[in-house]
């Protein structure tokens, strides 16, 4: 098992304590974990990945809106209000 959390839980956490009212989509989030790197399918993934894990521990929830264009719909991560 695993020491503690990775980098990219680590980011996360300090993500979403510096800033406790902000609402993220996962590629978002990412472009954070990841400054100044190319996000591509592997690094928004691993988000993903390291959400999943981290979320109900950090109190994070995840809802689905719908995309400003009209076309479709994506996950936002935020806390609760």
């Amino acid at each position: 098992m695993s020491k503690g959390p990775g980098r990219i839980q680590r980011a996360i956490i300090a993500l979403f304590e510096s800033e406790p009212q902000s609402r993220m989509t996962v590629p978002q989030i990412a472009a954070r974990a990841y400054p100044g790197a190319f996000i591509g399918k592997s690094e928004t993934e691993a988000v993903r990945r390291a959400l999943q894990g981290i979320a109900p521990e950090i109190g994070l929830t995840r809802c689905r809106i719908a995309r400003p264009d009209g076309q479709g719909w994506h996950h936002v991560y935020g806390r609760a209000a």
